[in-house]
């Protein structure tokens, strides 16, 4: 028994990202509060403030879940003048109270840092603010 918790550990220490909750969080659309939103922040990045690095998005609207990726603008090594972009992520992003993991291959885990202006990102030490797709304007502030 104890030789498969290890054998399972280890295929998801390589196949798998895993992201924490980040406790407090609200999301505000359209300048009204939407209670049904979950905000992760990737465990690779602990020791980095959001939104720094990577977080996940996930809203429910008219009964659809939506999920957006979130790469912050934070110093390392993205290119020079790298200003942050939010993406929409169409891969599979399991998020439970407790953590949210996806597929090491996932553009969740994975983004293309996007340099267009589309959704008119802003990002704060406690806040990020952008257009989703539907053009309703989504702020998620911790």
């Amino acid at each position: 028994m104890s030789l498969l918790v290890v054998l399972a550990t280890a295929w998801t220490k390589r196949h798998l990202h895993w992201f924490v909750p980040v406790h407090g969080a609200t999301l505000t659309i359209d300048r009204s509060i939407h209670p049904k939103m979950s905000l992760f922040r990737s465990t690779s990045f602990l020791y980095v403030l959001p939104p720094d690095r990577l977080m996940v998005l996930v809203h429910e609207s008219s009964g659809q879940k939506h999920t957006y990726v979130i790469l912050g603008p934070g110093p390392g090594h993205l290119p020079e003048g790298f200003k942050g972009s939010i993406q929409r992520c169409e891969s599979v992003f399991v998020a439970t109270p407790l953590f949210g993991f996806a597929d090491d291959g996932s553009d969740c885990v994975k983004p293309m840092p996007n340099r267009d202006d589309n959704r008119e990102a802003k990002f704060a030490a406690r806040f990020v603010e952008f257009t989703a797709d539907d053009g309703k304007r989504l702020r998620v502030e911790w």
